[in-house]
């Protein structure tokens, strides 16, 4: 089966930060809820589109990781020069972490195929 036009969203989360299993699983839950928040905030009736899809599908999201902020901030300013609405998390310091760390980035929901070349080299969380 293709599936490579399929509606998902990516969740990037820090590997550098050894954060528990379970805090992990938050700081994920946060970028998919600021990433919904910030397409319905967009009014672009693309992405509208594409969320809808996904809404309608099987709410597909792929965690991937990367090893360090600066890793994190580039991939949000390849993102952002791409044009493709992301959010990022950031802690607010109440357990493992830090106050004010990046701990990830939620990405849009968006066909599969058009993330290749901007995720196509990281690996899953």
């Amino acid at each position: 089966m293709d599936r490579t036009n399929e509606v998902v969203m990516y969740i990037v989360l820090r590997s550098d930060l050894g954060m528990p299993k379970g805090k992990a699983i938050a700081q994920a839950g946060h970028a998919v809820q600021l990433a919904i928040r910030a397409v319905e905030q967009s009014g672009q009736e693309q992405n509208l589109a594409w969320l809808r899809e996904w809404e309608a599908g099987s709410y597909t999201k792929i965690a991937l990781k990367v090893g360090s902020l600066e890793e994190l901030e580039g991939l949000s300013n390849t993102l952002t020069a791409e044009g493709i609405i992301h959010v990022r998390v950031v802690d607010e310091g109440r357990t493992a972490i830090e106050p004010g760390t990046t701990t990830a980035i939620g990405i849009a929901p968006m066909p599969k195929a058009a993330f290749t070349s901007v995720i196509g080299r990281l690996r899953l969380y």
